[in-house]
C-alpha cells in the first residue's frame, strides 16, 4: 500500500474526509483528535500522490450518482441513487436511509439505530 493511500485511509479511520475542488484537496478532520496533525502533514507530503488517488475514486462513482450531483448542483446529490444501499461510511458500513445538503443517515452494519454523517465522509461500498 502506498504512504498516499495509507495516509488516506488513516484520516478516513479517524472521521476525516478528503475531497477534491478542481486541483485543490480539501479535507475535514474532528476537532476533538490531536493525532490528525501528523495525518495531514503525510497527507501534504504526498499531495501529488493524493490527488490521483482521490481523482481514481472519484471516476469510480456510478454514473447515475455523478449526474445527479451535476443536475441538482450539490455534493450530497450523488448520494440520490445510492439510497437504500450499501454504503462506506468512516466508521463501516451500512444502509443509506436518508440524505439532505448538509448531513446524511446511516443504518450502520450490527447497529440498531442511524448514525449521521457529512455527504463527504460517504461513498459506495465497492470504492476504496
Amino acid at each position: 500500500m502506498s504512504a498516499a493511500l495509507k495516509a488516506i485511509r488513516e484520516l478516513e479511520q479517524v472521521g476525516g474526509s478528503l475531497t477534491l475542488e478542481g486541483d485543490a484537496i480539501r479535507y475535514r478532520v474532528p476537532k476533538d483528535r490531536a493525532d490528525v496533525d501528523a495525518l495531514v502533514a503525510e497527507l501534504r507530503r504526498h499531495r501529488d500522490d493524493v490527488g490521483t488517488l482521490l481523482r481514481e475514486r472519484e471516476r469510480q462513482w456510478p454514473r447515475a450518482s455523478l449526474e445527479a450531483e451535476r443536475r441538482f448542483g450539490h455534493y450530497s446529490a450523488r448520494l440520490y441513487p445510492l439510497l437504500g444501499t450499501q454504503v462506506r461510511t468512516p466508521r463501516g458500513t451500512g444502509r443509506l436511509v436518508q440524505v439532505f445538503t448538509d448531513r446524511a443517515s446511516v443504518l450502520l452494519d450490527r447497529a440498531d439505530r442511524v448514525s449521521f454523517f457529512a455527504p463527504e465522509e460517504i461513498c459506495p461500498s465497492q470504492l476504496m
